[in-house]
């Protein structure tokens, strides 16, 4: 959690309007970070809000915010995974209440080892913890739903269950998927999080988009991406940088064609790679191409395409428009 979550959320607790969530967050990161010296450094404020805040510390340093303390319990090392999360800094830790002592379970990675820490989540699901990263769920994980809170490099495989999404929630951002793999990965030069989809379908949208709101999310399918800006806290879907084949059995697919229309390579390079190739001018779609595009990455592919037929393309959003004279005015 940066400096200025932490002040948005002890404003939100001076105006009582934190959630049990925010307060259990609170207390995680005054006790992992802050020792009563280094008390004074946490605001700039003025003095009066200050020693307001303050008093909020020792209540955070004694768990006395919630009624509640944090029991984090080490999660055993399981097998690799095949999906990338990059959180963008959220520490976030479920508690334990005084009477039921309910158990939190907290996955840590080793810091010390310089390796990625290997772990299976209870319903299967395959993690690797880059170094310094933590997962978090509580006991009732896959109870209802598969949630767990992210702050770090991780790699996920989904195990599918249709019944209970899988859940990742990144800061503000929510990831939810029903099996599948994918990347997050926070750009901090840029102020924004990228959300790259591996195969599957993910359900992408902010924390406060709940219930009927997460309409105003977007679905990302494989080879695309959602981006969403930190500073204006909006959405943008596009392809991703390096498509690659959406089934694995096709990652060496042949590409030779010999004396075949343009717009059954065009055919063929969407079916590999799951994206949508539009051709502006119909008469391409009739041009006779031969040539060996086997081993090229799908815009390489593209590009001797486009060469031979003198023709371009364009990415808008999550679809390549080509456009070009037709095969008629190419062969003149």
């Amino acid at each position: 959690m940066t400096q200025h979550e932490f002040d948005r959320l002890t404003e939100k607790y001076l105006a009582g309007q934190c959630s049990d969530e925010e307060i259990a967050l609170l207390e995680k990161w005054a006790t992992l970070h802050y020792d009563e010296q280094s008390t004074g450094r946490l605001f700039d404020s003025d003095k009066a809000e200050q020693e307001t805040r303050e008093k909020i510390w020792q209540l955070l340093k004694t768990g006395s915010l919630s009624g509640k303390r944090i029991i984090p319990v080490k999660w055993i090392a399981g097998i690799a995974a095949s999906l990338l999360l990059l959180g963008a800094g959220l520490q976030y830790l479920r508690q334990m209440d005084r009477h039921s002592e309910k158990q939190v379970t907290e996955v840590v990675s080793d810091t010390t080892s310089g390796h990625p820490s290997r772990i299976t989540l209870p319903d299967g699901s395959s993690v690797i913890l880059g170094e310094g990263a933590d997962i978090v769920a509580d006991e009732s994980f896959g109870a209802e739903n598969r949630k767990v809170w992210l702050d770090g490099e991780a790699f996920f495989e989904v195990m599918p269950d249709p019944q209970k999404p899988f859940i990742v929630q990144t800061g503000d951002l929510v990831t939810e998927v029903l099996g599948t793999s994918f990347r997050i990965k926070p750009q901090q030069s840029q102020k924004k999080i990228e959300v790259s989809v591996v195969s599957g379908k993910v359900s992408v949208y902010t924390a406060e988009s709940t219930g009927k709101n997460k309409k105003d999310g977007v679905i990302a399918m494989p080879n695309q991406k959602v981006s969403y800006d930190l500073i204006l806290k909006t959405l943008r879907q596009d392809l991703v940088d390096a498509p690659q084949p959406v089934q694995k059995a096709e990652s060496h697919a042949r590409f030779l064609f010999d004396e075949v229309p343009v717009g059954q390579v065009l055919d063929r390079i969407s079916e590999i790679y799951g994206v949508q190739l539009i051709a502006g001018n119909p008469d391409m779609r009739q041009c006779i191409f031969t040539g060996d595009l086997t081993g090229l990455d799908m815009y390489r592919q593209l590009d001797f395409l486009c060469e031979v037929t003198r023709a371009r393309y364009e990415i808008r959003g999550t679809a390549i428009f080509i456009s070009g004279p037709g095969c008629q005015a190419a062969q003149r």
